[in-house]
């Protein structure tokens, strides 16, 4: 899987990866400029990910992913105020320093003051400072990722189940969940994982429904369960309920709304990476959710 991860980005149990955005269409030409402006910003999270596999020429890309695509120029990061990629969303193919990147030991850390400076000028992938860079700033250019800290705030369960459950009464029928224990430990083993090595991927070999969030900002914002919930639910502006199947685009929502799902645990765990402030929450859920064929009778209609 991928690496060490900035931005946000949603990823749900059954799907490993973005998929193809659709049909590939002839579209208008879209003018590159200098630099990119608001409404030419990264619009999916999917953006980086689709450029990388060549889909960048479909008409769907082309109007939401005009920044990652080269059909204009990002903005330049400013040091006082730069959080991860503006802030906007990227995808599971977001930036890697260094490939293959290993939790730091001990003597792996910045020596210098200025590195986080240099990193924002791309002096990390500067050939000709490479070498003075990995001497010196080891942790801010990815060449190992700083172990997960303690957040300030453990994860509440009040909260969690209550912002699940909050979502779940929008729509009449659907029953509250419970908080179990056990899933929150596994999540929390999960999240640990998931800090430690720097990447979004999900366990393997386990019966347990899984919905992940990832937040990175170069303040020092922890994110919360709620955070999570409520971008997952977002999804249901794309939820298609004369054609209730699963999709790449909704499947965290249909997650949180599932009928037959009765118990949820939840965790996340913060490092402090080069300057950055990186938050994994994860979410289990029994009976695990986003079942073929089964999503009418699952997916409970807003109240009218």
């Amino acid at each position: 899987m991928y690496n060490l991860l900035l931005g946000l980005f949603l990823i749900t149990f059954q799907v490993g990866c973005y998929g193809a955005p659709g049909p590939r269409m002839n579209g208008k030409q879209v003018v590159k400029r200098a630099v990119c402006t608001e409404d030419q910003l990264d619009k999916n999270p999917g953006c980086l990910y689709w450029k990388q596999s060549g889909y960048c020429d479909y008409e769907y890309v082309k109007t939401r992913c005009q920044e990652s695509c080269g059909f204009c120029d990002p903005p330049p990061p400013q040091p006082s105020s730069f959080a991860i990629m503006l802030q906007h969303h990227m995808s599971i193919a977001s930036i890697a320093y260094i490939a293959g990147a290993k939790a730091c030991k001990a003597n792996e850390n910045d020596k210098k003051n200025g590195c986080k400076s240099w990193k924002n000028q791309g002096l990390c992938k500067n050939g000709q400072y490479h070498q003075f860079m990995k001497e010196n700033c080891y942790v801010t250019c990815g060449y190992c990722i700083a172990p997960p800290t303690s957040p300030p705030r453990a994860m509440d369960p009040d909260a969690c189940l209550k912002a699940h459950n909050e979502k779940r009464a929008l729509h009449p029928g659907t029953p509250m969940l419970v908080w179990d224990d056990t899933l929150a430990q596994h999540a929390k083993t999960w999240a640990d994982h998931l800090a430690s090595k720097g990447t979004l991927e999900h366990a393997e070999n386990t019966r347990e429904g899984e919905n992940l969030y990832y937040f990175g900002t170069s303040g020092s914002y922890v994110a919360t369960c709620d955070d999570a919930v409520q971008a997952w639910y977002d999804e249901i502006k794309d939820y298609d309920y004369q054609n209730p199947v699963f999709s790449l685009s909704t499947g965290h929502f249909t997650a949180v709304v599932w009928k037959s799902t009765t118990r949820v645990g939840a965790a996340l765990a913060k490092v402090v990476d080069g300057g950055y402030t990186k938050t994994y929450v994860v979410a289990r859920y029994l009976p695990q959710g986003n079942t073929k064929g089964r999503f009418a009778e699952n997916v409970l209609p807003l109240a009218s």
